[in-house]
């Protein structure tokens, strides 16, 4: 894991990986749910039961950051990605 990620309180850092970040996330590098599926040693489809309904555990948020960290996420990118999807979500409204 990245050395910068221990001067941050990581429950702050997992608050941003809500369901739309993620999914942001995992298309920007490519990441596929059979990937993740492997992680958790689950089907796909349960993965994507998971992150439809939004229903991952905090251990399981800490598994796809440190996922997307060993692919180069940069935690600015995190928060970018984070702020860009919420906002956009209240345009919708």
């Amino acid at each position: 894991m990245n050395n910068y990620l221990d001067r941050f309180d990581k429950t702050e850092v997992l608050k941003l990986l809500d369901k739309e970040t993620i999914l942001a996330l995992l298309a920007i590098y490519g990441i596929r749910h059979r990937n993740l599926a492997a992680r958790f040693n689950v089907s796909r489809p349960a993965i994507s039961y998971l992150l439809k309904q939004d229903a991952l555990k905090p251990y399981q948020r800490e598994v796809i950051l440190n996922l997307l960290l060993d692919n180069g996420l940069e935690l600015v990118e995190l928060i970018l990605v984070n702020k860009m999807v919420n906002t956009a979500k209240k345009v919708k409204k």
